[in-house]
């Protein structure tokens, strides 16, 4: 589907086709929902040329309809994850890091790691760590409440989660010093 198969005036679709996703202004309060709403309606795929914090960065495409998420996904041969383009800035973000995790591969070797990490995410491994990750949330997040806005919250979130993860595959967590932070 492309911008002019809607029922959009051109001056609107021309107006969408300049966005620039990545633009500061669009992530103030977070993620920019309305931006996303109207390129899926008006520019379901998109084109931001340029990255006005990484100008030597190119542009990239965002699929912004559920229907056009699915095809990409399914169709690794055509958009394959290993060839890059995961990421917006590759510079800051080099293909061999993005390979080395689950959206960065392609199947077979993609379906072979899912597999494994599955075994430890099922309801039933994932109940026996409830109180855990319960416990580990309170004593975290009650005392940062004070912290709103401070972008605390954040990194506690990767610490609790990157901690059950090892903790549901039977690994020691990350953090040697044992407060899993």
């Amino acid at each position: 589907m492309t911008a002019t198969d809607t029922n959009l005036a051109d001056a609107d679709i021309a107006k969408l086709e300049e966005q620039g996703v990545l633009d500061r202004e669009h992530w103030v309060d977070g993620p920019p929902h309305a931006l996303f709403k109207e390129l899926r309606g008006g520019c379901p795929v998109h084109w931001t040329r340029e990255i006005n914090e990484f100008p030597e960065e190119g542009g990239f495409w965002s699929v912004t309809t559920a229907e056009d998420i699915h095809t990409v996904s399914r169709d690794w041969q055509t958009y394959s994850s290993e060839l890059g383009g995961v990421t917006a800035v590759s510079a800051a973000f080099p293909i061999e890091l993005a390979r080395a995790m689950f959206i960065g591969m392609d199947p077979p070797k993609h379906d072979w790691l899912k597999m494994l990490f599955q075994a430890g995410f099922t309801p039933r491994r994932i109940a026996a760590h409830e109180p855990a990750i319960r416990a580990m949330s309170l004593s975290r997040f009650a005392p940062a409440s004070a912290l709103t806005g401070t972008g605390a919250w954040p990194s506690m979130a990767d610490s609790n989660s990157s901690s059950r993860a090892a903790g549901t595959m039977n690994r020691p967590s990350i953090h040697a010093s044992g407060d899993d932070r």
